[in-house]
Protein backbone atom coordinates (compact mmCIF):
# COMPACT_ATOMS: atom_id res chain seq x y z
CA UNK A 1 0.00 0.00 0.00
CA UNK A 2 2.76 2.42 0.95
CA UNK A 3 4.63 1.74 -2.31
CA UNK A 4 1.47 2.37 -4.37
CA UNK A 5 0.90 5.69 -2.64
CA UNK A 6 4.51 6.73 -3.26
CA UNK A 7 4.16 5.82 -6.95
CA UNK A 8 0.93 7.81 -7.24
CA UNK A 9 2.54 10.83 -5.59
CA UNK A 10 5.50 10.59 -7.99
CA UNK A 11 3.16 10.39 -10.99
CA UNK A 12 1.21 13.43 -9.79
CA UNK A 13 4.43 15.40 -9.27
CA UNK A 14 5.64 14.53 -12.79
CA UNK A 15 2.30 15.62 -14.28
CA UNK A 16 2.36 18.93 -12.38
CA UNK A 17 5.94 19.63 -13.52
CA UNK A 18 5.02 18.93 -17.15
CA UNK A 19 1.98 21.20 -16.95
CA UNK A 20 4.12 23.98 -15.46
CA UNK A 21 6.66 23.62 -18.27
CA UNK A 22 3.93 23.82 -20.92
CA UNK A 23 2.60 27.04 -19.40
CA UNK A 24 6.06 28.61 -19.26
CA UNK A 25 7.04 27.64 -22.80
CA UNK A 26 3.85 28.83 -24.49
CA UNK A 27 4.37 32.49 -25.59
CA UNK A 28 0.64 33.25 -25.70
CA UNK A 29 0.26 32.59 -21.99
CA UNK A 30 2.69 35.36 -21.09
CA UNK A 31 1.64 37.86 -23.72
CA UNK A 32 5.11 39.46 -23.75
CA UNK A 33 7.98 37.27 -24.90
CA UNK A 34 11.27 37.87 -26.70
CA UNK A 35 11.97 34.85 -28.87
CA UNK A 36 15.60 34.19 -29.77
CA UNK A 37 16.84 31.71 -32.38
CA UNK A 38 20.00 29.60 -32.20
CA UNK A 39 21.86 31.89 -34.60
CA UNK A 40 21.20 35.05 -32.59
CA UNK A 41 24.02 37.33 -31.54
CA UNK A 42 24.12 39.94 -28.80
CA UNK A 43 24.72 43.51 -29.87
CA UNK A 44 26.45 46.21 -27.88
CA UNK A 45 23.27 47.02 -25.96
CA UNK A 46 22.90 43.49 -24.64
CA UNK A 47 19.72 42.80 -26.62
CA UNK A 48 19.47 39.62 -28.65
CA UNK A 49 19.23 40.27 -32.38
CA UNK A 50 19.44 38.22 -35.55
CA UNK A 51 21.36 39.43 -38.60
CA UNK A 52 19.80 38.19 -41.84
CA UNK A 53 21.78 37.59 -45.02
CA UNK A 54 19.50 39.76 -47.16
CA UNK A 55 18.29 43.24 -46.28
CA UNK A 56 16.78 44.51 -49.54
CA UNK A 57 12.99 44.21 -49.51
CA UNK A 58 11.24 45.55 -52.59
CA UNK A 59 7.70 46.13 -51.41
CA UNK A 60 5.99 49.46 -52.15
CA UNK A 61 2.86 48.58 -50.19
CA UNK A 62 3.14 49.09 -46.40
CA UNK A 63 1.45 45.69 -46.00
CA UNK A 64 4.16 43.04 -46.21
CA UNK A 65 3.62 39.37 -46.96
CA UNK A 66 7.00 37.82 -46.16
CA UNK A 67 8.41 35.91 -43.22
CA UNK A 68 11.99 37.25 -42.95
CA UNK A 69 11.86 40.90 -42.02
CA UNK A 70 14.63 43.39 -41.47
CA UNK A 71 18.32 43.02 -40.90
CA UNK A 72 17.67 42.90 -37.15
CA UNK A 73 14.85 40.55 -36.17
CA UNK A 74 12.86 40.69 -32.95
CA UNK A 75 9.66 39.28 -31.52
CA UNK A 76 8.63 41.76 -28.84
CA UNK A 77 4.96 42.12 -27.96
CA UNK A 78 3.36 45.40 -26.89
CA UNK A 79 0.09 45.38 -25.00
CA UNK A 80 -0.95 41.94 -26.29
CA UNK A 81 -1.84 43.75 -29.53
CA UNK A 82 1.24 44.50 -31.63
CA UNK A 83 4.53 42.67 -32.21
CA UNK A 84 7.71 44.52 -33.15
CA UNK A 85 9.34 42.22 -35.70
CA UNK A 86 12.54 44.07 -36.57
CA UNK A 87 14.11 46.92 -38.49
CA UNK A 88 16.53 47.85 -41.25
CA UNK A 89 18.99 50.73 -41.01
CA UNK A 90 21.15 51.84 -43.91
CA UNK A 91 23.98 53.41 -41.90
CA UNK A 92 25.22 53.16 -38.31
CA UNK A 93 28.44 55.23 -38.59
CA UNK A 94 27.45 58.86 -38.96
CA UNK A 95 28.50 62.47 -38.57
CA UNK A 96 26.50 65.40 -37.16
CA UNK A 97 23.86 66.62 -39.66
CA UNK A 98 23.93 63.30 -41.55
CA UNK A 99 20.68 61.60 -42.45
CA UNK A 100 19.96 57.87 -42.31
CA UNK A 101 17.11 55.60 -43.33
CA UNK A 102 15.24 53.29 -40.93
CA UNK A 103 12.49 50.80 -41.76
CA UNK A 104 10.39 49.33 -38.95
CA UNK A 105 8.29 46.16 -39.17
CA UNK A 106 5.18 45.53 -37.06
CA UNK A 107 2.62 42.72 -36.87
CA UNK A 108 -0.99 43.01 -35.71
CA UNK A 109 -1.80 40.30 -33.16
CA UNK A 110 -5.39 41.47 -32.81
CA UNK A 111 -7.72 44.09 -34.23
CA UNK A 112 -7.62 47.45 -32.44
CA UNK A 113 -9.98 50.37 -32.00
CA UNK A 114 -7.23 52.87 -31.13
CA UNK A 115 -4.53 54.56 -33.20
CA UNK A 116 -1.20 54.07 -31.46
CA UNK A 117 1.89 56.12 -32.13
CA UNK A 118 5.51 54.95 -32.25
CA UNK A 119 8.16 56.73 -30.21
CA UNK A 120 11.84 56.31 -31.09
CA UNK A 121 14.34 57.76 -28.61
CA UNK A 122 18.03 58.20 -29.38
CA UNK A 123 19.73 58.33 -25.99
CA UNK A 124 23.20 58.54 -24.48
CA UNK A 125 24.67 56.12 -21.93
CA UNK A 126 22.78 57.90 -19.12
CA UNK A 127 19.45 57.44 -20.94
CA UNK A 128 19.17 61.15 -21.73
CA UNK A 129 17.22 61.76 -24.94
CA UNK A 130 19.48 63.45 -27.50
CA UNK A 131 16.87 63.45 -30.26
CA UNK A 132 13.77 61.48 -31.13
CA UNK A 133 11.56 60.42 -33.99
CA UNK A 134 7.94 59.95 -32.97
CA UNK A 135 5.61 58.96 -35.78
CA UNK A 136 2.35 57.31 -36.70
CA UNK A 137 2.64 54.03 -38.63
CA UNK A 138 1.97 54.42 -42.38
CA UNK A 139 -1.45 52.86 -41.78
CA UNK A 140 -3.42 53.71 -38.65
CA UNK A 141 -3.36 50.80 -36.20
CA UNK A 142 -7.17 50.91 -35.93
CA UNK A 143 -7.26 49.78 -39.58
CA UNK A 144 -4.93 46.81 -39.10
CA UNK A 145 -6.38 43.31 -39.33
CA UNK A 146 -5.10 40.42 -37.26
CA UNK A 147 -2.00 38.97 -38.92
CA UNK A 148 -1.14 42.06 -40.98
CA UNK A 149 2.55 42.93 -41.20
CA UNK A 150 3.13 46.64 -41.74
CA UNK A 151 6.38 48.43 -42.53
CA UNK A 152 7.26 52.09 -42.32
CA UNK A 153 10.23 53.86 -43.95
CA UNK A 154 11.64 56.99 -42.33
CA UNK A 155 14.50 59.44 -42.88
CA UNK A 156 16.11 60.76 -39.69
CA UNK A 157 18.62 63.60 -39.33
CA UNK A 158 21.34 63.65 -36.68
CA UNK A 159 21.48 67.01 -34.86
CA UNK A 160 24.71 68.95 -35.33
CA UNK A 161 25.68 68.97 -31.64
CA UNK A 162 25.38 65.20 -31.09
CA UNK A 163 28.34 62.78 -30.94
CA UNK A 164 29.17 59.43 -29.38
CA UNK A 165 27.53 56.03 -29.21
CA UNK A 166 23.78 56.51 -29.24
CA UNK A 167 21.22 53.89 -28.25
CA UNK A 168 18.01 53.38 -30.22
CA UNK A 169 14.97 52.71 -28.03
CA UNK A 170 11.37 52.43 -29.13
CA UNK A 171 7.86 51.66 -28.02
CA UNK A 172 4.20 52.46 -28.62
CA UNK A 173 1.86 54.90 -26.89
CA UNK A 174 -1.68 56.23 -27.12
CA UNK A 175 -1.64 60.01 -27.77
CA UNK A 176 -4.98 60.73 -26.09
CA UNK A 177 -3.79 59.45 -22.72
CA UNK A 178 0.01 59.54 -23.10
CA UNK A 179 0.17 55.95 -21.81
CA UNK A 180 2.65 53.49 -23.27
CA UNK A 181 1.67 49.97 -24.26
CA UNK A 182 3.08 47.41 -21.81
CA UNK A 183 6.02 45.30 -22.84
CA UNK A 184 8.91 43.38 -21.25
CA UNK A 185 10.71 46.37 -19.68
CA UNK A 186 9.86 48.58 -16.72
CA UNK A 187 9.66 51.76 -18.82
CA UNK A 188 7.92 49.94 -21.71
CA UNK A 189 10.73 50.84 -24.09
CA UNK A 190 13.09 48.34 -25.76
CA UNK A 191 16.67 49.09 -26.83
CA UNK A 192 17.13 47.65 -30.32
CA UNK A 193 20.60 48.85 -31.36
CA UNK A 194 23.07 51.72 -31.56
CA UNK A 195 24.50 54.25 -33.97
CA UNK A 196 27.87 55.98 -33.68
CA UNK A 197 28.27 59.66 -34.44
CA UNK A 198 31.76 61.15 -34.77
Amino acid sequence: MAERRIRRVRVIIVILVLLALVCVLRPETTGMVVQVSINDTVNSTGVNTTANETTDIEEPDPYVNITRLGHYNYSVIFGYKIMFMGYDINETLLRPNDTFEVTYYWKALDEMDKDYKVFVHFTDEKERILFQQDHLPPIQTSKWSQGDIVKGNYTIKVPENVTGTIKIGLGLWYPKTGRRLDTITIDNKIIVGTIKVK
